[in-house]
């Protein structure tokens, strides 16, 4: 009964988390499919065999992208048009209009470190400005109760 109340407990879980982010069923069940990623994902951990990293990147890449049609989708017609879609159902189209810019904004993104990476790397922590972050904070706090009391704004209606 073990990893059945994992399975259970996490499918329930993410259900809700899908419902508490949107009142509709698109909403619940793109909760359901972040469950169901996670009950594979422990399940293929449990079976201890590792994938190459750059497959590991491409099949979690693919997984949410293909939960944020449903997120983003109004309903399960137009997910299921989108994802016909990007499947080529319609064939393929458009051209493309500046080689030179995709190859450059290719270069960037695999290049550059990321926004995360930056903020590790920059952002140490500074105990002279936090002081004088706490310093003014608790001057904010004592100044908030200066001065006349003011209404609620809807108790003005």
């Amino acid at each position: 009964m073990g990893p059945w109340r994992y399975v259970f407990a996490t499918m329930i879980t993410m259900g809700l988390c899908g419902l508490w982010h949107g009142a509709g069923w698109t909403y619940v069940v793109w909760g359901l499919w972040h469950g169901f990623g996670l009950v594979v994902c422990r399940a293929w951990q449990q079976l201890k065999w590792p994938l190459p990293p750059v497959l590991g990147w491409a099949i979690t890449f693919a997984f949410v992208m293909a939960g944020w049609v449903l997120f983003r989708s109004s309903s399960f017609e137009a997910a299921s048009a989108l994802f016909a879609s990007l499947a080529g159902a319609g064939g393929v189209g458009g051209t493309l209009q500046s080689a030179k810019l995709l190859a450059a904004a290719a270069l960037v993104s695999a290049l550059v470190p990321s926004a995360h990476e930056l903020k590790d790397k920059l952002c140490r922590p500074r105990p002279a400005f936090a002081a004088g972050g706490a310093v003014l904070a608790v001057y904010c706090l004592l100044e908030v109760g200066q001065g006349a009391p003011v209404n609620f704004i809807y108790f003005q209606f």
